[in-house]
C-alpha cells in the first residue's frame, strides 16, 4: 500500500493528487494508495481518500504502507523516518500556489543532501520513474548499511544547527532587523491577530527581518501553540512560529483593564529583550493605542537603546457606544499620548490618516498607510461537505436564499438597524447573524422589535472553522456589513473577497474600500430597506459585475503579498 499525505496547509496540493490518482487509474502504481487530501480540491477516481485524518489513522496508515510521500512539511516526513521508512517528499511550490513561497524545496533539498534520508522529488514528472525504482532509490540512502533516521528524529535541533550556523536563538538572529509585535493576542484571535499570522507566513524567508512577537498566556483568547503548524517549542514560555520568535506573556484577569497590563508587562519584556541581547536599531511595533499613559516611558528606553516606537492606532476606539464615557475619555486621552511619542503612526486606513494628522497636528506626527489584508482564493470546502451540509441543516437555509452578517454583536456595528430594516424589507430570503452573544443588546432589541418572531431571521451563534466561515461568505445571496468604526475592517475585505453583493453602511472608512463594488445604506428609517429589496431583484450580471469589481478591490490594493511587502520597506528603511 501506498500512503500519500498533503499535510494541513490551507492551500491545496492538486499537482500531487492528481499525478498519484492518475498513475493508479492508468495501472502503472498496481497497489492500494491511500490519500489525506488536505485542502486540495480534486478529488481523486482511482483512490480511497480522505481529507483528513485522525492522529491514530495517520499512525496506522504510515506503519502499515510500504511507500509514504509527503508534501515538504517536516511534520509529515518525519512521521515515516520516526518509523525507519525512507519517505519520497514532494514539496509544495509557489508557482503552483501551493503555498506562498519556495520554503519546503530549499528544507527539503538541504535535508536530502546533508543527510541523506528522504527522496525529494521537484518535478512531479519524475515521480513514476522514482516508484519504479523505489528499492533502490531507498536502499542508497543507507549509509554502510546503518540506518540514520532515529537519529536525526531525535536531534532535530543539531540538524537545523548543521543546516544553519545561527541555529541558536542567541546568535541566529544577527544581522537583521529586529521589529517586536505588541498588543495582538498571538495568531488566532481576531483582526491583530490574523494580521500576524500573514506578515509572518509571508517574510518567513526574508533574511532582512526578525520578528519578536508578544502572545497571550492565559486567559480569553490565548494562544495555544501547540495547535500551530510548524511551531517549534524553545522553551515553556518562547517557541517558534514562521521563524518569528514568540514570547508567551501572563496577564491578571482584571476585566477590560487585563488588557492593558498584557501590553505593559510585553513592552518590560522587549526591553529586558533588546537590552540583553544588544541588539542594535529596533523597532518596537505597538498595536492598538491602550498604554497611552505610560507610553512616554517605554518610548524614552526604547530611544536610549537606539530603537524606535511606532504604532497602529486601530480604529477610532473612542467612539465605541459599547463603552462608558469615562472610557471613551481614556482613549482619547490614550491615543494622544501613543501617537505624540511615536517615531511613526501606521494607519490601515487612508481617513484614519487623516484624522490623526488633523487631530494631532500640533504634536506634526509622522504617518504612513498601510491597509489590512484579504484572499480572493475561493474557500477548499466542497457545495457537498459535510461540515457545511450540517451547518445549513441545523440553521434551515439554502446556499443562495439568504443574507448573512458576520462580526462582533455590539451597537457600532449597527445591528439594530440591520435587524429593524430587514423586517420592513419585503425580502423572502433570510437573514443568518453569525455573531458573539450579547445578551443584554439582543434583549433590548427583542423588546424593541421582537425579532424571534420573524422566521426569516436566525441567530446562529459563532463560526470558528475558517474554511466553512469562507465558504457560507461565498453561498450567502448577499452580505449585510454595519461596521461604523475603525479603519480598514477585515470583514469587509473578506466579504469583497468572497461575497458577490455586499450591502454596506455609508461611512468614510466603509467607502474606501468599497467605492463602486457594493450597494450603500445609511440609519435612516428605510433607506436599508429600499436597498435590500432593490438586491432582491438585481439580474445575474449586474450581481457578477459587482462580485467582479469587489474581487479586483482586493487584488488591487489589499492582498497580503502587497501588504506584507509595504511593511518590510516600512521596517528595514531608516
Amino acid at each position: 500500500m501506498i500512503f500519500v499525505t498533503v499535510g494541513t496547509h490551507e492551500q491545496q496540493f492538486n499537482r500531487l493528487i492528481r499525478t498519484m490518482d492518475e498513475l493508479k487509474g492508468s495501472g502503472v502504481i498496481d497497489e492500494e494508495v491511500i490519500m489525506q487530501t488536505g485542502y486540495s480540491d480534486y478529488e481523486p477516481k482511482h483512490c480511497t481518500f480522505q481529507k483528513l485524518y485522525t492522529y491514530e489513522e495517520m499512525d496506522r496508515l504510515v506503519s502499515e504502507a510500504r511507500i509514504v510521500i509527503t508534501h515538504g512539511g517536516p511534520s509529515s516526513f518525519f512521521a515515516p523516518l520516526q518509523k525507519g521508512k525512507t519517505p519520497i517528499v514532494v514539496p509544495r511550490q509557489k508557482e503552483y500556489l501551493e503555498h506562498v513561497n519556495d520554503h519546503q524545496l530549499v528544507f527539503a533539498r538541504q535535508v536530502e543532501e546533508r543527510y541523506h534520508n528522504i527522496i525529494v522529488v521537484e518535478d512531479i514528472q519524475t515521480l513514476e520513474a522514482v516508484l519504479r525504482d523505489y528499492n533502490q532509490l531507498a536502499a542508497q540512502k543507507v549509509d554502510g548499511g546503518e540506518s540514520h533516521n532515529a537519529d536525526f528524529c531525535r536531534h532535530f535541533t543539531d540538524i537545523a544547527a548543521f543546516l544553519d550556523p545561527e541555529w541558536n536563538v542567541e546568535h541566529r538572529f544577527e544581522g537583521k532587523q529586529h521589529v517586536f509585535i505588541v498588543g495582538a493576542k498571538g495568531f488566532t484571535y481576531g483582526g491583530y491577530e490574523t494580521f500576524l499570522n500573514k506578515l509572518t507566513e509571508y517574510h518567513l524567508e526574508a533574511s532582512d527581518i526578525q520578528y519578536h512577537v508578544a502572545c497571550k498566556a492565559n486567559g480569553p483568547g490565548m494562544t495555544h501553540e501547540e495547535e500551530l503548524e510548524g511551531m517549534e517549542r524553545l522553551s515553556d514560555t518562547e517557541y517558534l512560529y514562521h521563524d518569528a520568535h514568540c514570547f508567551k506573556v501572563r496577564s491578571l484577569e482584571l476585566g477590560s483593564a487585563q488588557a492593558v497590563l498584557y501590553d505593559t508587562r510585553s513592552l518590560m519584556y522587549c526591553i529586558r529583550y533588546i537590552r540583553k541581547h544588544h541588539i542594535e536599531h529596533p523597532v518596537v511595533y505597538v498595536l492598538s493605542s491602550r498604554v497611552g499613559p505610560v507610553m512616554w516611558y517605554f518610548a524614552h528606553r526604547i530611544h536610549r537603546l537606539g530603537g524606535k516606537y511606532y504604532n497602529n492606532p486601530d480604529g477610532r476606539e473612542m467612539l465605541r457606544r459599547k463603552y462608558a464615557k469615562w472610557v471613551r475619555n481614556y482613549w482619547a486621552w490614550s491615543e494622544h499620548c501613543m501617537v505624540k511619542h511615536s517615531d511613526l503612526v501606521i494607519c490601515d486606513s487612508k481617513s484614519i490618516e487623516e484624522i490623526i494628522r488633523e487631530t494631532y497636528r500640533k504634536h506634526q506626527p509622522k504617518t504612513t498607510y498601510i491597509a489590512y489584508g484579504a484572499e480572493v482564493q475561493p474557500s477548499s470546502m466542497a457545495d457537498d461537505d459535510p461540515m457545511l451540509l450540517e451547518w445549513l441543516r441545523k440553521n434551515e437555509v439554502k446556499p443562495g436564499q439568504f443574507y448573512v452578517s458576520i462580526g462582533r454583536m455590539v451597537e457600532e456595528n449597527n445591528f439594530e438597524v440591520m435587524i429593524r430594516e430587514f423586517m420592513t424589507s419585503r425580502t423572502d430570503k433570510d437573514y443568518v447573524i453569525i455573531a458573539n452573544e450579547n445578551p443584554k443588546l439582543s434583549a433590548i432589541l427583542e423588546k424593541k422589535y421582537h425579532f424571534s418572531k420573524d422566521p426569516r431571521i436566525k441567530v446562529v451563534g459563532t463560526v470558528y472553522d475558517q474554511r466553512l466561515l469562507k465558504k457560507i461568505r461565498e453561498i450567502a445571496y448577499g452580505y449585510f456589513h454595519g461596521h461604523e468604526v475603525g479603519g480598514t475592517n477585515p470583514s469587509l475585505l473578506e466579504a469583497l473577497g468572497s461575497t458577490k453583493l455586499n450591502l454596506v453602511y455609508r461611512v468614510s472608512f466603509n467607502e474606501e474600500v468599497g467605492q463602486d463594488s457594493v450597494l450603500y445604506w445609511t440609519q435612516e428609517e428605510g433607506d436599508m430597506a429600499a436597498v435590500i429589496d432593490r438586491a432582491d431583484h438585481m439580474s445575474t450580471e449586474e450581481i457578477e459585475s459587482l462580485g467582479s469589481k469587489a474581487k479586483q478591490r482586493i487584488r488591487g490594493h489589499y492582498q497580503w503579498q502587497q501588504i506584507a511587502e509595504a511593511y518590510r520597506k516600512v521596517f528595514t528603511t531608516d
